[in-house]
């Protein structure tokens, strides 16, 4: 049997390989292989589809809960349930069906799965193992011994790893050495093959790293809204933090006991104010003042409230700051000379003259984020942002640096160009606490040594971390974590304040009115995958309509409401489907080996228009809603969504890449045009088409948005009649009207912050 660590470097790590084998209906699975036969003929499995086998297999009879299978399969990479029931799915489609009793594996609602086959184990006196820097192979009376055999991996400046391997061939004696000479060969490239194979998969991309396990996350205050930027009183007893009071986007200062007593507020301003660090003494909190995007204040107020103490004036005042051990200075990001245009570098600003001293020198990098003191005031960590990404909105390559405070070289301490969120030094000074944000955009703490090495993983179970401090003794993380969800929104054409349409705390995405307005179409997490659902018009009465293992998107009502086109994704498989409109069987339309998407009914319901990679780059299609005939093309420069004007005269959609924007072509081919008039609904995506125009939106000053409408028998854009007022956290994404309400998806956020203890 094989088992898998998949932590610590190779040294560490034990790997016992034996020629066990499994046998459950028609299959043999071979554990040390890492094989999958149907009788004689093998089967080709993704090594996380075997993974997730073997475990089944290991655990037959028995439900695997969902949360246990993620952290066995994924340990160091936070996904989605959806990933799961994905390969789930695909293991399934590949074993079939059990006999008479289903499916291998079978759901068990609201838990797991169970593996219901029966698996017996065939096992073999010979085994080889690979232990502990040795390797030894057993043969009747025979051994062979390889002694010292290390694989050893390093990690230079630029990130390059090396394996370098020894090894000494000992036999059991000198004259026997040389008969035995092509069996030992033979042996070394069987063992190694094997073995280097491994560690191949284990360590050719990134290492697998160590887990710190926390102790159970408790909340840390329980309040609604959004907390976040915290950190530690100089006693440990104590957490300065932003917070919003759960009313609009800005935050004040608060300061609260741990574990006990309510909240001090000291500060309330019109502005925002965020990252509180206190002064060595615990007298005073430092913290940034300034709207988002605009320059900032670094102030200084007693951690008991009283006056404040201006420092001074950065341009970049959107980034946190770190108070000095000896109290004399407050590291900071801002410019050379506090205005736009300069390079973003760490700055020490010395609190009683004012003055500013650059701490790292101009260089070849975007920018510097997140200056953190050392517990010895000696030193400082920051990460620094690259420039290959200067000319895009993303500001994902960055990496950890180290720099004494009296100047010099900065030291690399990360090669992993991630963005960053948040660092913090441990209190022994020995290691730094930091949060990459990796694909998809999920978060985990980790560490790495100040001297380098070896990351390791701090396992809290959260998933969208944002900010992080480590308690003075070192026992204790204090975290902010990012709670996002979709809600959709009613807005009147009255001037009425919107509201939200379905109160939960399921995400609710993709609306689209019936054509008569008496339903809703949606897509919601609510089941656990996202599906398809309707609701009455006033939110009430919800029914899931689709229920697969795969994610469902983009619902599309029939002209006449009997039918609804939708999207399924299953891993590369991204086909469309037609299902009743009050649920029932679905069919599926899209061929297999395409990807499509957005599917939308002409007005006569006798075509369904969709994007497909059909032509290889993304274009806009049109098929018979029947089946009949084949599909035919409609655009040629690439597209990423479309609908057709109710006249079937005309194709307006959207193109891929970014800006998005708005085109049309004749609905049976021809040339395409842009709409300069419609760019803002073409970037946000919040477009809809109607019988008299198009509805979109727009936006203007201090983030607000406008309905627009486009006239089709004018042929103009004017501001939609009615007073809609839309929301400010608008998402980017589809709208739906009808008569004088529109629907649009709005995103939630909250954060709360939790304390986690470390091991």
């Amino acid at each position: 049997m094989y088992v898998r660590q998949s932590r610590g470097p190779i040294s560490k790590v034990k790997l016992k390989t034996t020629n066990e084998l499994y046998h459950f209906g028609a299959f043999r699975l071979d554990a040390a292989e890492r094989r999958l036969w149907r009788v004689d003929e093998p089967v080709s499995l993704k090594p996380k589809q075997f993974d997730l086998l073997f475990y089944f297999v290991e655990n037959a009879g028995r439900v695997a809960k969902k949360g246990e299978l993620l952290d066995s399969i994924w340990p160091d990479t936070y996904v989605e349930e959806t990933t799961l029931a994905r390969n789930v799915s695909w293991l399934r489609k590949i074993l079939g069906e059990c006999g008479d009793s289903g499916p291998y594996i079978e759901t068990v609602s609201k838990l797991g799965y169970r593996f219901t086959a029966e698996v017996t184990i065939a096992d073999d006196d010979k085994t080889l193992i690979i232990e502990e820097q040795t390797v030894q192979y057993f043969c009747g009376e025979e051994t062979i011994e390889f002694d010292d055999a290390f694989v050893e991996r390093k990690a230079d400046g630029e990130k390059s790893r090396k394996v370098e391997t020894e090894l000494s061939i000992i036999s059991q004696s000198p004259s026997r050495t040389f008969s035995y000479l092509p069996l030992i060969a033979a042996f070394v490239l069987i063992a190694f093959a094997g073995s280097g194979f491994i560690v191949y998969q284990k360590y050719s991309e990134n290492p697998a790293p160590n887990a710190i396990v926390t102790s159970p996350v408790v909340p840390f205050s329980g309040a609604a809204g959004y907390e976040n930027s915290p950190t530690f009183s100089p006693g440990g007893d104590q957490i300065a933090y932003s917070w919003n009071g759960d009313q609009g986007s800005e935050s004040d200062i608060y300061v609260k006991l741990v574990g006990a007593g309510d909240p001090l507020q000291l500060t309330q301003t019109e502005a925002n104010e965020h990252y509180p660090v206190f002064s060595p003494d615990g007298k005073h909190i430092a913290f940034i003042r300034g709207k988002y995007g605009e320059p900032g204040e670094v102030i200084i107020i007693p951690s008991l409230g009283g006056a404040e103490h201006h420092i001074a004036r950065l341009f970049s005042g959107n980034y946190s700051i770190s108070y000095s051990p000896d109290g004399q200075s407050i590291a900071v990001i801002d410019t050379d000379d506090s205005r736009e245009g300069g390079q973003h570098a760490v700055y020490l600003i010395n609190i009683e003259t004012g003055e500013r001293r650059r701490i790292t020198a101009p260089a070849d990098f975007l920018g510097e984020t997140t200056p953190r003191f050392s517990p010895d005031g000696k030193n400082l960590a920051f990460t620094r942002v690259f420039n290959e990404n200067i000319h895009t909105r993303n500001i994902g390559k960055q990496d950890l640096f180290i720099v004494p405070i009296s100047g010099g070289e900065p030291r690399q301490l990360t090669f992993d160009s991630v963005n960053i969120n948040s660092l913090a030094w441990s209190a022994d000074g020995k290691f730094i606490y930091f949060v990459p944000v990796r694909p998809p955009d999920q978060t985990v703490v980790r560490r790495v040594p100040v001297g380098g090495g070896e990351q390791e993983i701090v396992s809290t179970g959260s998933k969208n971390i944002t900010n992080i401090a480590v308690s003075p003794d070192g026992n204790t993380l204090v975290f902010a974590e990012d709670v996002r969800r979709w809600s959709l929104w009613r807005v009147p054409s009255d001037g009425q304040k919107g509201n939200s349409l379905i109160n939960s705390d399921f995400t609710e995405y993709f609306p689209q009115f019936s054509p008569d307005g008496s339903l809703i179409a949606f897509q919601t997490d609510r089941s656990g995958t996202s599906q398809i659902w309707t609701a009455g018009a006033d939110g009430k009465d919800l029914r899931q309509i689709t229920d697969t293992p795969f994610s469902s998107t983009a619902p599309s009502f029939s002209p006449d409401g009997s039918l609804i086109a939708y999207n399924q994704k299953n891993g590369e498989d991204h086909a469309n489907y037609i299902i009743p409109a009050e649920g029932g069987k679905p069919r599926r339309i899209s061929p297999e080996g395409v990807q499509e998407d957005f599917p939308m009914w002409s007005a006569d319901g006798k075509y369904i228009y969709f994007s497909s990679s059909r032509s290889g780059e993304r274009n806009i299609w049109k098929m018979n809603a029947l089946g009949r005939g084949e599909a035919v093309q409609v655009t040629t420069i690439g597209a990423y969504r479309s609908t057709p004007t109710p006249d079937g005269k005309t194709v307006y959609f959207t193109k891929t890449g970014f800006p998005r924007e708005f085109w049309r072509v004749p609905a049976q081919g021809g040339a395409e045009e842009i709409v300069p008039e419609f760019e803002a609904a073409g970037f946000f995506n919040t477009w809809e088409m109607t019988e008299m125009g198009i509805y979109f939106i727009v936006p203007i000053a201090d983030q607000s948005f406008k309905l627009k409408f486009y006239d089709f028998a004018v042929g103009r854009v004017t501001v939609a009649s009615g007073d809609y007022k839309i929301p400010s956290n608008l998402d980017g994404t589809i709208i739906s009207t009808h008569e004088n309400t529109l629907i649009c998806s709005v995103l939630i956020k909250s954060s709360r912050l939790a304390l986690a203890e470390l091991p």
